[in-house]
């Protein structure tokens, strides 16, 4: 292996991945037009001490997950609809999430690459906008809560 003047490696390619496959699909929902999405799942956890002895314990409490879709109002649908669905709290909706793609190594070959993550009981929890007037496009983003992060 080749090494720089450094004497570090000087094999920086790792490879290289088609992204132009990955899809998030939203339970019945099909005219938003997604440009973005932050998803958090964590679980409360409080460290109690014994005065007694020399020991830590944790107690671990229940999971809770919010997030964040960024939407752009524009060309694909009546992106209301989507909203007036996800805010449907008698009906709680599963987003998907399944990003595959090709995989490329240095010297040839090739792999699939998969990451798949569903979230359970999605509920809109507020709707926010932004314009600009350089392009004019109306960005929305819709905060949400859920129930459950799950493996595909």
């Amino acid at each position: 292996m080749a090494q720089d003047v450094f004497g570090r490696s000087a094999e920086g390619f790792g490879g290289a991945f088609d992204s132009s496959a990955a899809m998030m699909k939203i339970d019945e929902i099909t005219d938003l037009l997604v440009a973005n999405v932050s998803i958090q799942y964590s679980q409360s956890t409080n460290k109690v001490f014994d005065i007694q002895e020399d020991k830590t314990y944790f107690v671990i409490g229940r999971t809770q997950g919010q997030g964040t879709l960024g939407t752009i109002v524009g060309p694909k649908g009546a992106a209301n609809a989507g909203v007036t669905k996800l805010g449907n709290v008698c009906e709680p909706k599963e987003i998907l999430f399944d990003f595959t793609g090709a995989s490329c190594q240095r010297g040839g070959g090739t792999t699939t690459a998969t990451y798949k993550r569903r979230i359970t009981d999605v509920i809109l929890q507020s709707v926010g906008f932004s314009i600009q007037a350089e392009n004019m496009l109306i960005n929305e983003n819709l905060g949400i809560q859920f129930g459950q992060l799950l493996d595909g």
